[in-house]
């Protein structure tokens, strides 16, 4: 939460594909002077796969409303709930920093990259989560080179699975 922070703090746009409760979303906008955009159809199962874990309250937009509202502060909040694929991306431009935590298979992950790449800045940072999963960093290249980007800057930050300590699943970083 504070490496998306941090990095947040260098941009002025944000989009988010898959809000869930908002952690991610609430711990950007923390603080910094965004416009941020949150898709998701708050249909996932969210609950974590270690039984020893606590269980998350339900998935619902409500909830991760209600979360927001606590963070918003000076930014400029739209909440689109659509299925990532639905989404009219012909009025986002300029997205300086894209967070991806949709469908974690390699095709839905590299679609997702081609899908948004009308709305990425000149340069953008893409973040995918659960990096430590098979398949996201190999979609996240794939769309990457689909859609002719160069990499300038790319970080693994991998760790043993849903560590609320450390990068839970992992994350992918890259500008490009």
């Amino acid at each position: 939460q504070t490496l998306l922070n941090s990095i947040a703090k260098k941009t002025t746009s944000y989009m988010e594909i898959g809000s869930a409760l908002g952690s991610t979303f609430c711990a950007t906008l923390k603080d910094n002077s965004l416009n941020a955009i949150a898709i998701d159809n708050w249909s996932g199962d969210i609950q974590p796969a270690n039984e020893d874990r606590e269980e998350l309250p339900e998935n619902s937009e409500q909830t991760f409303r209600e979360n927001v509202e606590k963070y918003k502060g000076n930014n400029l909040v739209e909440i689109v709930n659509s299925n990532l694929f639905a989404v009219d991306t012909s009025k986002y431009t300029d997205i300086q920093m894209w967070f991806y935590d949709g469908p974690h298979d390699p095709l839905s992950t590299a679609n997702a990259v081609e899908y948004y790449n009308d709305c990425f800045a000149q340069e953008a940072v893409l973040i995918f989560d659960d990096a430590n999963w098979e398949g996201v960093v190999d979609g996240a290249r794939e769309g990457i080179q689909r859609i002719g980007a160069e990499i300038a800057y790319e970080k693994m930050l991998l760790n043993e699975e849903e560590d609320p300590e450390g990068w839970w699943n992992g994350l992918y970083v890259v500008v490009i």
